[in-house]
This record gives structure tokens, C-alpha cells and sequence, in this order.
């Protein structure tokens, strides 16, 4: 007679085998998608070893909580409809397959709308991707692509393309962080987004409302785009925004903390109520002859001479046209944050203002040598020129002492910024004029 122990022990590993095997469960995609299919969470995690195209006229519905990763240089392409909706609770990751991702490993997931292709996105999280969503094509017929309560990182571009004037994308309620930049070419309208820690925020983009959005420690938050921008915070980035083009029109933002707040660079429109205060080297920035409209603007200051101080224009260099910043207002200061965009506290840009070190420069103006002193020595530390826009000219690495020398050498006359860094904190910024 056969031991019942045995045959019990037996079927309980076969069990415990069976249901391991489920947990761990990787079903592997490739190749086309001829009829309506849906990827479910039971047999999540997928795999996307090869391009996967979904056919038009054929529905692809990702259940919440499932997991797709995507092999090296692998797309998704959409020529029919996604649904791709999460929860709040149970979102849906499209990320690398790799141990050691890193950003651009995968393509992305383009929706062709010339082929009436469209999609609804919602608790999604997308990582490590060249163009986490590229829009291509033209318009079609296909319906509005909506993306709302999305998570962005750790992509060269988070979302590319567009849809055409008539046929905008819709972004609401997403995060971007730690892309090379977040949003590339417009017709867009994004309302209640987060925008922290990318290199550009918006790059390059037309016709786009954006309303209610936070860009804070971007290196530049909106550069170059067409857009009407109102009620947004654009705070602690090295640039807020580069703005060349006039069909811009700010309404209603608060700029401030940031190294500058606006450089322009053509006919721009400066609406009414925007509060631009407290940037660290210059509130606004002008870099053409063509006189600009600044009216109706809060500078936290009723004091005129303390406004000019923090505007360069042709007062500063004669080449340059003025800004007009006649009617500033007397407004309610209260509302401007003290701390950044996720309500933590301020450090190295709040030591850029403390002199915790002395810095001084001479000559200055400079002509072809200057020699910069600390009144404390250094160790290792960094000096970065500047210009105005933010670019990083020349930079001096693990210098120490307290006097270096610096050489005019290929920069232009103009306005400078040197700017002294150690330990990841910067110590300390002096203005330097070259002739």
C-alpha cells in the first residue's frame, strides 16, 4: 500500500510548484496585433522582445497593475486604439527589461494618428525610454489623445509630436522628473502638472495652453515656446524661461528663486499680475534691441532703482533695447512660496545670498586677465562662467587656494556670471564684465 504521506507531500509540492510558477508568470510579445486583445494582470509581467505593432480598427486594453518591459531598441507602435488605465492604487509600468537600465535603452510607444490611431492614458508610469509617447502622423480622424496622472523618469523625452491645431493632446496631472526633457513640440494643452529635476521642462514647443502646472529644478523650465501660460510657479530652475517668440503671453504666474527668472530674446508680451521676484541674478533678462512691455508686473519692490537693479537691459548694455516696466504693481506678497515647488527647504540656493564666503574680482571690467579672490581658502573647488542664458562657458575644476587667475580667451564683451561651487554646494557668485 502506497504511503498517503508521501501522496500528500507529493500534491502539496505540486501545488506550492503551480502557484510559484503563476506568481512569476512572464508571457513574451512580438509582431503584430490583428483583433481586439488584452494584456491582464495575470499574466503580467510582459515581455516585448521584438516590435510590436497594434493594427487599426483594433483595440489593445491594458488591465491596472500590469507590468510591460520592453527589450533594448524594442517600440510599441499604436495604428488603432489603447486604453491603457490604471488606478491610483494599482498603476500600469512600462519600463526596460534590463537589470541595468538606462535612459533611451527602449524606443517608446508611438500612436500614429494618420491612421485614426488614438489613446487614453491614465496612472501610468513610463521609465527609461527614448520618447516614452511619440505622436506621429497627421491629423486623421482619430480622437484626442488624453494623458492624465501619468508618472515620467528617467526618459530622453518623456512625450514628442503632436496632433495637429484641431486635435490637441491633453496632459493633466502628470509628473515629470529626471528627463532630458520632458515635453518636445506642442499643440498641447497641460493643466495641473509637475515638471522637477529635468533638464528642460518644455522645449521647443507651439501653440500650448498651460494652466495651474509647477516647474521647479529644471535646469531650464520652458525654453522657447509658444504658449499662454497662467496661474503656474516656476521656481528654484537656472533659467524660468527663454522666450524669443511674441506669441507668448503670461498671465497670473509667480517666477521667482530661480539663477533668472525670464530671458528674452524678440517681441514677447508680458501679461498682467505675474509676480517675478527674488531671482537670484536677474529677474528679467534682455538680449535684443527691440524695446519690451513689462507693465502691470509685481517685482515684490515699489522701489524703482531696486527694480532696474534686477533688469538688464539697455541701461546695462547700450547695444540692448529697454524694457518697460512702468505700472508695476503694490501686490500681496504672501502668496509667493518660501521654499520650493515640493514644499521642502531651500538650501543651495538660499547659500548663493548668504556671502558665507567673500568673493572679489579685479580688474572688472575685465579686458584679457582678471584674478578672482576668496577671502577663505577653497579646496577643490569648482569656477563656472556663465552666460546669460545659463550656458556654461568655461569651467575650472578642484581648485584651491583662494586667488586664480582667469583669461578672457574666447568670450565675447558682455555680461558674465562666475559662480564657485564645493562639495556640490555653491559658495558663492560674482558678476563679471568683459570689454
Amino acid at each position: 500500500m502506497k504511503n498517503p504521506h508521501k501522496i500528500f507531500f507529493a500534491a502539496l509540492l505540486l501545488l506550492i510548484s503551480s502557484a510559484a510558477t503563476t506568481v512569476t508568470a512572464q508571457t513574451k510579445v512580438s509582431g503584430g496585433i490583428y483583433a481586439n486583445t488584452k494584456w491582464t494582470l495575470a499574466k503580467s509581467p510582459y515581455q516585448v522582445t521584438g516590435d510590436v505593432t497594434l493594427f487599426p480598427n483594433d483595440t489593445l486594453t491594458i488591465e491596472p497593475g500590469v507590468v510591460v518591459k520592453f527589450d533594448k531598441d524594442v517600440v510599441l507602435e499604436i495604428r488603432g486604439y489603447l486604453i491603457s488605465v490604471g488606478t491610483a492604487t494599482d498603476s500600469i509600468e512600462f519600463t526596460s527589461s534590463s537589470s541595468t537600465p538606462y535612459q533611451g535603452i527602449w524606443v517608446g510607444i508611438k500612436i500614429n494618428i494618420g491612421t485614426s490611431a488614438s489613446a487614453t492614458i491614465k496612472y501610468n508610469a513610463i521609465n527609461y525610454s527614448s520618447v516614452g509617447f511619440i505622436i506621429t502622423g497627421t491629423d486623421g480622424n482619430s480622437e484626442p489623445i488624453n494623458i492624465k496622472q501619468c508618472k515620467f523618469e528617467n526618459n530622453n523625452v518623456a512625450i514628442d509630436g503632436h496632433a495637429g491645431m484641431s486635435n490637441r493632446t491633453r496632459i493633466d496631472g502628470c509628473y515629470f522628473s529626471k528627463n532630458t526633457t520632458a515635453i518636445y513640440a506642442g499643440y498641447k494643452n497641460i493643466s495641473n502638472c509637475t515638471f522637477i529635476n529635468n533638464n528642460y521642462g518644455i522645449y521647443q514647443a507651439n501653440q500650448i495652453d498651460i494652466l495651474n502646472t509647477k516647474f521647479c529644478s529644471n535646469k531650464v523650465a520652458l525654453y522657447e515656446v509658444q504658449c499662454i501660460l497662467k496661474n503656474c510657479v516656476i521656481m528654484n530652475n537656472g533659467k524660468g524661461i527663454v522666450q524669443s517668440n511674441q506669441n507668448f503671453q503670461a498671465t497670473n504666474n509667480i517666477i521667482t528663486l530661480n539663477d533668472t527668472g525670464i530671458v528674452l530674446d524678440g517681441e514677447c508680451r508680458i501679461d498682467s499680475n505675474n509676480k517675478i521676484c527674488n531671482n537670484i541674478y536677474y529677474n528679467m533678462v534682455h538680449t535684443t534691441s527691440k524695446s519690451i512691455y513689462a507693465k502691470n508686473t509685481c517685482w515684490c519692490d515699489t522701489n524703482k532703482a531696486n527694480i532696474a537693479k534686477k533688469i538688464y537691459d539697455g541701461y546695462d548694455d547700450i547695444s540692448l533695447g529697454i524694457i518697460d516696466f512702468s505700472n508695476y504693481l503694490n501686490c500681496d506678497t504672501s502668496a509667493i512660496p518660501k521654499t520650493n515647488c515640493q514644499n521642502t527647504v531651500i538650501t543651495a540656493i538660499e547659500e548663493v545670498n548668504q556671502d558665507k564666503i567673500s568673493i572679489s574680482l579685479s580688474p572688472n571690467p575685465m579686458h584679457e586677465y582678471a584674478i578672482l579672490r576668496t577671502n577663505t581658502a577653497l579646496h577643490n573647488a569648482n569656477i563656472g562662467i556663465y552666460n546669460l542664458v545659463g550656458q556654461k562657458l568655461i569651467e575650472l575644476r578642484n581648485q584651491s587656494g583662494n586667488e586664480f587667475s582667469l583669461n578672457k580667451g574666447q568670450l565675447q564683451a558682455g555680461l558674465y556670471f562666475i559662480k564657485i561651487t564645493a562639495q556640490g554646494n555653491s559658495v558663492g557668485v560674482v558678476k563679471m564684465v568683459v570689454r
